[in-house]
């Protein structure tokens, strides 16, 4: 009797000792589950490569990138084109990234960037008023928009080097170019003019700054890095008015890092909407 208690005890002790083990080992991997899952969350915040140069946050050449992008989307979709949502894969991929490209609310995209890489040698602002050495596009194409009294006929565009713009437009916005499609949007009274343009490994576009003292607002949050290497992140996007600063809205964009001729530059893959304003942009 007293054996069979001892091999009962024994059996038991067994047991308890095994269940511990299997207990412990579990939580162990389920925290290190969980410290992975954490770490893939802050990666994009604390890890991310230097960009800048000029001692801002490595966050700041994306939210550039991103103010530019949805900046210009927003004057397409306040003329009826709902254009905030972005997908590389899509039909109108090649369309939305020319316009964020080279329309200007203020300053063209890769003006823009100049703030975080220096690219200034690749692009010039060209202005010809009939006195200036600075000659009218190649084909002139591009005649400034506004009248003048004195009846001099002005020209406003930006030359691109070609070659450069390529590669910017296919890392940033993943997306082949085309060097022989000609960018053309109809005026007041439906004709076709002419906006962007290649020639003698250039290209040209016309130029017309302007606003009325409102800006784009970008702030970035969620950053998530995914299992490809690329970082989903949670972006709100406002408009900073000098009436005051008004939501419009807010975003998912999916984006990753590439080399471009030694800089480190953001490229978008996607950018899905998950709330917007019921309002007018502009």
């Amino acid at each position: 009797m007293k054996k069979r208690l001892q091999c009962a005890l024994c059996i038991f002790l067994a047991l308890a000792l095994a269940f511990t083990l299997w207990f412990t080992l579990f939580f162990r991997r389920e925290k290190k589950a969980d410290e992975r899952e954490d770490a893939a969350g802050v990666v994009a915040t604390t890890q991310l490569p230097t960009l800048l140069k000029r001692e801002k946050s490595d966050s700041a050449a994306l939210r550039l990138l991103l103010e530019q992008v949805l900046w210009v989307d927003g004057f397409f979709e306040a003329s009826g084109d709902p254009s905030l949502d972005y997908d590389c894969a899509g039909m109108d991929a090649f369309m939305e990234a020319l316009r964020d490209m080279i329309y200007a609310p203020f300053r063209p995209l890769m003006a823009v960037m100049q703030d975080a890489y220096d690219w200034s040698a690749y692009y010039e602002v060209c202005v010809y008023d009939g006195k200036t050495e600075v000659q009218p596009d190649p084909k002139k194409l591009l005649p400034d928009e506004n009248q003048y009294e004195d009846g001099v006929k002005r020209y406003a565009y930006v030359r691109y080097d070609a070659a450069f713009f390529d590669r910017v437009f296919e890392t940033v916005f993943n997306v082949p170019m085309d060097r022989d499609f000609v960018y053309t949007l109809p005026d007041q009274d439906g004709n076709e003019y002419t906006v962007f343009y290649h020639a003698d490994g250039a290209y040209y576009a016309r130029y017309a700054q302007g606003g009325d003292g409102a800006g784009p607002k970008v702030s970035l949050s969620n950053f998530k890095q995914q299992a490809d290497g690329t970082y989903t992140v949670t972006v709100d996007f406002d408009l900073d008015a000098p009436e005051g600063t008004r939501d419009l809205a807010t975003l998912r964009a999916t984006v990753g890092l590439k080399e471009l001729d030694g800089d480190r530059v953001w490229s978008i893959y996607r950018i899905d909407v998950l709330e917007a304003s019921d309002e007018a942009f502009f």
